[in-house]
């Protein structure tokens, strides 16, 4: 996702100017099949805009509530999310503009249709108290109100979620458990038990643990089992201990995949000089080769 706009109030400077930013920054393994673990960076202007403002983004991920709502439903929630930390309703959305421009539905769709697909969004967000039904109102069809022929709009009110859980609570939480660290994932698929990641994750540095576990899965994914003497496991907490740099076969393999991208490089060179020669020029050159054999 990337945010433009030629009007945006910069805090920092305090006044207007044409920007365009993202969200996060990511560097995902290229196959599916892999458990190298996924880095995640906020977007630098981003974060500094939050910075000027003092601003808080959350969102508890954790949550399986989120996790298990469908893609309209993820969508509704995430629009209220923003909007009952600090108010107890929602502003009265028209139905289309919600419908299509929001949650995603066809624009093709008809108005009925997509009255009953916010319904059943609306109902999902209901039984995860995302949302109330306010007094005198029997079901969510009951919070639409026509506008007009074939004109509707909906208000939505604020759920017991939010009342259960509030920023601060969870920003103060105890530090998260083994499961939820990003190390977790690649120390597992390396084979060991859930009681060494602990030990490990809680014992040695963070970023040492992180280069080790890459090596690791590198070594196993390119080299294969019979690479290491005794186990995965054995090599990368030897090398976690040891806390040394990159083995010499990862830097041997890093340096001749950056010299073949350079002769790569220059062969393409090569390849656009020649293919931008007359083909008179073309024949010269090849006679004078041949002359050389």
């Amino acid at each position: 996702m990337f945010y433009q706009c030629n009007a945006f109030y910069d805090p920092r400077l305090q006044t207007f100017q044409d920007c365009g930013f993202g969200f996060l920054k990511y560097s995902l393994p290229q196959r599916d099949d892999s458990s190298r673990a996924w880095r995640l960076v906020w977007d630098p202007l981003f974060f500094e805009y939050v910075q000027a403002t003092g601003g808080k983004l959350f969102f508890d991920l954790t949550s399986q509530t989120f996790r298990d709502l469908d893609p309209a439903s993820r969508r509704l929630a995430l629009l209220l999310h923003k909007l009952f930390w600090r108010h107890k309703q929602s502003p009265a959305y028209e139905l289309r503009h919600l419908g299509v421009h929001v949650l995603g539905f066809s624009p093709q769709r008809l108005t009925k249709f997509l009255k009953r697909d916010i319904i059943h969004c609306a109902e999902k967000l209901l039984a995860a108290n995302f949302i109330v039904l306010p007094p005198g109102v029997d079901g969510v069809g009951g919070l639409f109100e026509k506008r007009g022929k074939g004109q509707f709009s909906v208000r939505f009110h604020r759920g017991t979620y939010f009342e259960q859980t509030s920023v601060d609570q969870i920003a103060h939480r105890s530090p998260a458990g083994v499961l939820d660290s990003p190390l977790y994932d690649p120390l597992k698929a390396i084979g060991f038990e859930d009681a060494a990641i602990r030990a490990i994750i809680t014992r040695y540095d963070y970023q040492i643990v992180a280069r080790w576990a890459q090596y690791t899965q590198a070594a196993m994914e390119t080299k294969g089992s019979r690479f290491f003497k005794k186990s995965p496991q054995a090599y990368c907490l030897d090398g976690i201990k040891r806390g040394t740099s990159a083995p010499d076969w990862f830097l041997t393999g890093q340096s001749g995949r950056l010299e073949l991208a350079a002769l790569d490089a220059d062969l393409q060179r090569v390849i656009g000089a020649w293919n931008g020669v007359s083909p008179a020029i073309r024949r010269a050159i090849l006679v004078m080769v041949e002359s050389q054999r």
